[in-house]
């Protein structure tokens, strides 16, 4: 007999991992980087409801990301900073809510499958709308 149990937690591995390579190609790796991320969307939230002039030590982060592109050459506002970060942060949240939608749906109709061929095509579903939404497309409806 098939054991349906082992087939779809392999498949819930298999639809994780798609994933996180679908994340890993708009973040960069690592969980001090996802901090990163984290406190420079944080300290761009706050200065983006703060009168100016902007206090630097309030946003070490954001004077951080400032300060990496000057030693390129390229000079810009600490408020010029906070939309960049704003803006970068919204196209990943965009993104990241669809790779999560994609992610869930997956598993959670593998979990209804009936049998083995259903759960190989739900993952394969998974992998290519993963890329499909990297692409900028919508979330593809679920296999029939």
């Amino acid at each position: 007999p098939v054991d349906m149990g082992a087939i779809r937690a392999a498949a819930h591995v298999e639809i994780d991992a798609a994933a996180e390579a679908a994340r890993l190609m708009v973040l960069t790796p690592g969980s001090g980087q996802a901090l990163e991320y984290e406190a420079s969307a944080k300290q761009a939230g706050i200065a983006a409801l703060a009168a100016d002039p902007l206090d630097p030590a309030d946003y070490p982060m954001l004077v951080a990301e400032q300060a990496a592109l000057a030693a390129v050459g390229v000079t810009v506002s600490l408020r010029d900073v906070v939309t960049q970060v704003q803006g970068e942060a919204a196209g990943w949240e965009v993104i990241g809510a669809a790779i999560k939608q994609i992610r869930r749906t997956a598993k959670m109709a593998v979990d209804d499958a009936a049998d083995e061929a259903a759960v190989r095509a739900l993952v394969a579903w998974a992998s290519a709308a993963y890329q499909l939404v990297l692409a900028g497309d919508p979330v593809p409806s679920l296999p029939s």
